[in-house]
């Protein structure tokens, strides 16, 4: 009795083992965001200078990096990477210390420490500081899930998570969002 109960103990923790390990396989992948992998890059550029052109041959992103490493498999890595512009007269200033481009993306990661400066429609100067944000070339997006702080003339937010249009009209936080607002006394 014992050792049949010892043999369908095992076969029964078998099976579960092979099925989690063929559920596995079936989860998608979450994004990836290596870079170049184990080669070494393909171009490397000092006092790199870009404007990327949307189709009616209007600026669509510029941008510079002291250095910008380009890898065979089509991705990117940056060293003090700005982006000046976003979009034909986007308010927004992205500075950080690195980046990347994955490989097939049409995005860009800025990394951690990220500043985010710029003017929102109503004319507020505005800053936001962050630990990682993707700019989206193809949506015309900001994008962050990290930890986000927004200053400005008389407000201050914190936030997990943050999305921007280029244009400046919009700027959501998404998670755990707590506001401070100091009324401007009218004169």
């Amino acid at each position: 009795m014992k050792r049949g109960s010892l043999f369908l103990g095992m076969a029964v923790a078998l099976a579960g083992l092979a099925a989690l390990t063929m559920l596995r396989g079936f989860q998608p992948e979450g994004p990836q965001v290596a870079v170049g992998g184990s080669s070494p890059p393909r171009y490397q550029l000092e006092g790199v200078e870009w404007t990327r052109l949307d189709a009616q041959g209007k600026p669509l992103v510029h941008a510079t990096a002291a250095t910008a490493r380009y890898y065979d498999d089509r991705s990117a890595q940056f060293e003090t990477l700005q982006v000046q512009r976003l979009g034909e007269s986007g308010p927004w200033n992205l500075e950080s210390p690195s980046g990347s481009m994955p490989a097939g993306e049409q995005r860009i990661r800025l990394d951690k420490p990220v500043e985010m400066t710029g003017k929102m429609k109503s004319g507020e100067t505005v800053r936001v500081d962050t630990d990682s944000l993707w700019v989206d070339l193809e949506h015309k997006e900001i994008a962050t899930e990290d930890r986000v702080r927004l200053t400005g003339t008389n407000r201050a937010a914190r936030a997990r998570g943050m999305r921007a249009d280029w244009s400046g009209t919009q700027v959501k936080l998404l998670n755990e969002v707590e506001v401070e607002y100091v009324p401007q006394p009218r004169g």
